[in-house]
């Protein structure tokens, strides 16, 4: 059984680690950082394959850097019909997937999670927490020395204070908290239903009683992904026919039903009244409410792992089978599988007579008797060290029996387990620890280390073809369309890293390790990978065709002309910057990254658009990256950036547009020094809640103290403080709805109204802003766009993922600068009303009837991978009229200063022609997949919707 292991994604600013396990019947991965699906898209690994095997994903952590694909991931392969895919991971892991109940959602798969109990690495014989017909994996739990606690201390994982006295005793023991409005009982219920019976449940009341709270959190995931495995089919001879195989099962199994449609489900216990699809049953009571808390009883707590593939038997001797009379045929098959087998063969023999004569004998043969010497089991080993204080628990956990024989040079532990490949996830000051070092060396001298660690590796771009063709666009206009930032060389090559085991090499993406046969680690190049981008800016050359070249140059010349003519004197707004991070829908492309867009307002600070999965490394791309984390005012750099970043607005909680967040407010934390001042982030009651279940995990620098507010100012924060969307219509309703999707969902003190009207008075303080407004628009969930006036006299309208709104034109009115989405292309109405999106031209139709002066279309259909069809026609000079707003089209990377806006429309014609000269081979398929993702034959983000 052949089988191999590889390096799907490195440490970069766009991935994080993950390792792929691949048979023949089966793929493994582990960990699944941001990005982690986009990598599987940007393909071209040679040998890498796709996703449509996976059968298990294994976590070492439920951190951003681990986990914060995993939504994305488990919707891609469900979308890819995937039949069934096993999470396993460390405690807290039903904890984590049920927080994302209220965003993800899939029929067509079932999940089943395998969550870890706190291990005892002293068993003689653990039993593997997973195990197929391919591999058997067994967890190694290590733990933060510094932050180790006993069994059942009551603290949650990320170490923040709450208003809760912590018992000594096992909180299984302890009977629910009383508060308000909660159950209460003389009689605690013991069971989940017990609980469920009750009209005051809720979920929080399961806090103190974790086995309980494990049962609901196990419900949340059966309705996230509610789907039963098929029963399989009886198997049967072919018989040939003229009959296709789908015409033979329909005429066996007899007229049946047409399929339901795509089902469709909304954040709220009351569904949508959307007639044309089938909708699933309500929610149970609680569904919409904070999970029961999950206190960790091990801070800081790692999951490593050690995966064992399968028993390889020796060859088949033929001639010393045939020597010992063994006949072809069934018994032969017999002694490969491992099973004696007994015949009869002729002989002879010498009788009393002294006369031979001839005899049969019954002979047994052993397999060992005609078959070479087995090959012990290849073992494949993920670590996970995140701090020096890791090592001593990690030493500790392999001295235990049964987790010693793989750290070990003995010839009687190489017989029973030859460990081939071990990869190491390391934290900063891991490697050069002169104890783990010591530990590297305890393996057999035959094992290969692959390290992943941030100073000892290059920062090279993962999506290659988007920053190649950005670099091209560069030669075009250098300022619009900047060169992503990229860093060739490591801090710290490993060869300067003394006293490392001789097979020691970096953890470099489309690294591949052949287990069986056995080959040693090759690396692919850049250029094996089709990646362009590296090898352009190690030579200085950029290839572009001499038909794109012209247009570049036409474009160049017609701009210099119109400049010459215009008036280019400066209007309030025009020093604004703004910059594309992500401009496409609902999944990511090669070309595209999902929903994004950042807003830079000089001398006040930053303003950040919809957060969708892999914000952080375009914002990366964008700035560039230090080592520091500090951020200071004298170096620009990614940092810098997050420190002056004032405000986040999320539209609405489909995926594609806040799977980012959780990685942006994680790194936020890691600022050096900390910051000093508040992030409001302004969004619906369904984002923050998932975020505040997050916050049991790790620490996402939440403001969860609810004194802040009795100063009558959040000032005295510098963690991110929560305003709903809901409380700053433009309409100034002074209140909450109360029926209907447009209901607050919730009565938690973070909620209350006149906190986020204080709220955002010190965020327009924060800002230099007049008002800061959001606008109910119509979508196929709860959706606000926003509307961002300055009190220097500018606007910014967004309009979030909306059909035509009547209402963003009235609170929008004479916008600097409409942000409106376009998701479909022009004569595809109908589609864009099914959908609740729209197209281009009703994008640039609310523009004007807004009388906008300056409109970016963003959010388009990722059937458009490179760029959408052109709805802006390049004007002859002077033939535009003053009324007509200037238009521009989002392109990732791509960085707009208001005030050079105009720009665009003369370099249109430059850039349809760059992209109509790179494409890629294998592109017009992805192009028909994503058609019939919005067509509704494939669900995205749980509606059938594009």
């Amino acid at each position: 059984m052949d089988w191999s292991t590889h390096v799907h994604a490195s440490q970069t600013a766009d991935t994080n680690p993950s390792v792929v396990i691949t048979f023949t019947s089966g793929k493994y991965l582990f960990n699944v950082g941001e990005n982690t699906t986009r990598a599987f898209i940007q393909g071209g690994t040679p040998g890498g394959g796709g996703w449509k095997r996976m059968k298990s994903i294994f976590l070492t952590g439920l951190t951003p850097e681990r986990s914060s694909g995993v939504p994305g991931m488990l919707m891609t392969l469900a979308d890819a019909t995937v039949q069934q895919v096993h999470v396993v991971g460390p405690p807290g892991l039903l904890h984590y997937l049920a927080s994302m109940r209220l965003f993800t959602y899939r029929d067509s798969m079932p999940v089943a999670p395998i969550e870890a109990p706190l291990q005892n690495p002293e068993s003689v014989e653990p039993s593997p927490l997973y195990k197929d017909d391919n591999i058997a994996v067994y967890p190694l739990q290590i733990h933060s020395s510094s932050q180790s606690l006993p069994y059942g201390t009551d603290i949650p994982a990320d170490g923040l204070k709450r208003k809760r006295t912590p018992s000594p005793s096992d909180p299984a023991d302890s009977p629910p908290r009383k508060r308000a409005n909660t159950l209460e009982s003389e009689s605690a219920p013991t069971s989940l239903q017990e609980y469920q019976s009750s009209e005051a449940f809720k979920p929080s009341d399961l806090s103190a009683h974790p086995d309980v709270a494990q049962e609901w959190r196990k419900l949340m995931i059966d309705r996230i992904f509610p789907a039963k495995m098929p029963t399989p089919e009886p198997k049967s001879k072919k018989v040939k026919s003229g009959k296709g195989e789908k015409a033979k099962k329909a005429e066996a199994q007899g007229p049946s039903k047409p399929p339901p449609p795509p089902p469709t489900i909304t954040t709220e216990t009351e569904l949508e009244p959307l007639e044309d699809y089938w909708r699933r049953p309500p929610p149970p009571q609680g569904y919409n409410s904070q999970l029961p808390h999950h206190f960790s009883t091990q801070r800081g707590l790692t999951q490593s792992y050690i995966v064992i593939g399968p028993h390889i038997r020796g060859k088949f001797d033929a001639s010393r089978s045939k020597a010992l009379g063994v006949p072809s045929g069934p018994l032969i098959g017999k002694l490969t599988r491992g099973e004696a087998v007994t015949f009869r063969v002729k002989s002879t023999r010498t009788n009393a007579d002294g006369v031979e004569e001839a005899i049969e004998v019954e002979r047994t043969v052993q397999p060992e008797d005609v078959m070479g010497a087995s090959d012990p089991p290849g073992v494949v080993i993920v670590l996970d060290v995140p701090s020096p204080s890791h090592i001593d628990s990690l030493i500790s956990a392999f001295k235990a029996p049964f987790y010693s024989q793989f750290r070990s040079q003995h010839a009687s532990d190489a017989k029973k387990y030859a460990v081939r490949v071990i990869y190491h996830f390391l934290g900063d000051g891991v490697l050069e620890d002169p104890r783990y070092k010591e530990f590297m060396r305890g393996f057999s001298q035959q094992a290969n280390h692959l390290i992943s660690s941030d100073p000892h590796l290059p920062d090279p771009t993962v999506f290659h073809s988007v920053a190649y063709s950005t670099l091209q666009l560069n030669k075009l206009d250098p300022i619009m369309f900047p060169t992503p930032y990229y860093r060739s060389n490591e801090t710290q090559p490993l060869s300067e890293v003394s006293g490392l085991p001789k097979l020691t090499r970096p953890m470099i993406a489309n690294t591949f390790v052949n287990m069986r046969p056995l080959k040693p680690p090759v690396t692919f190049t850049p250029a094996e990978c089709g990646d362009l981008f590296h090898p352009a800016m190690i030579s200085g050359e950029v290839g572009i065709p001499s038909a794109t070249q012209e247009e570049f140059t036409t474009a160049k010349v017609n701009l210099q002309v119109a400049e010459e003519e215009r008036d280019n004197k400066s209007f309030p707004g025009s020093d604004v910057v703004v910059t594309s991070l992500g401009t496409g829908s609902a999944l990511p492309s090669k070309f595209r990254n999902v929903s994004s867009t950042l807003i830079q307002v000089p001398n006040w600070g930053n303003v950040l658009l919809d957060a969708g999965e892999g914000t952080w490394g375009q914002l990366v791309r964008k700035f560039g990256i230090s080592t520091s984390k500090k951020g200071e005012d004298d170096k620009e750099d990614v940092w810098t950036a997050l420190r002056n970043l004032k405000c986040i607005f999320i539209s609405h909680v489909h995926a594609d547009h806040h799977l980012g967040l959780a990685q942006i407010l994680a790194k936020r934390k890691q600022l050096n020094p900390p910051p000093t001042e508040p992030l409001f982030l302004v969004t619906i009651r369904p984002v923050h809640l998932y975020l505040r279940e997050l916050s049991d995990l790790y620490d996402l620098g939440l403001d969860l103290e609810d004194e802040s507010l009795s100063s009558g100012s959040f000032k005295k924060t510098a963690g991110v403080v929560p305003i709903m969307s809901d409380a700053l219509h433009f309409r100034r309703t002074g209140v909450y709805m109360t029926v209907g999707k447009w209901r607050i969902g919730g009565d938690e003190p973070w909620t209350d109204f006149e906190r986020s009207q204080v709220a955002v008075r010190q965020l327009c303080d924060a800002l230099g802003l007049e008002s800061f407004e959001t606008v109910d628009v119509p979508h196929r969930t709860k959706c606000y766009g926003v509307v961002i006036k300055s009190k220097e006299g500018w606007s910014i309208v967004f309009s979030g993922d909306t059909q035509p709104s009547t209402a963003l034109v009235a609170a929008g009115k004479d916008a600097t600068l409409l942000i409106h989405e376009a998701t479909m292309a022009d004569g595809q109405e109908d589609m864009a009303k099914k959908k609740a999106h729209s197209t281009f031209g009703q994008a640039l139709d609310i523009g004007r009837r807004m009388k906008a002066k300056h409109i970016l279309l963003t959010h388009f259909s990722q059937r458009y991978p490179k760029l959408p069809p052109s709805v802006v026609m390049q004007p002859t000079r002077g033939s535009k009229s003053e009324d007509e707003p200037v238009v521009a089209l989002a392109i990732d990377h791509a960085q707009f200063r208001i005030g050079d806006l105009w720009k665009f429309r003369y370099y249109l014609p430059a850039v349809e022609k760059h992209f109509m000269d790179t494409e890629e081979e294998g592109e017009g398929q992805d192009v028909v997949v994503l058609q019939e993702l919005e067509e509704g034959l494939i669900e995205v983000d749980g509606d059938p919707e594009s």
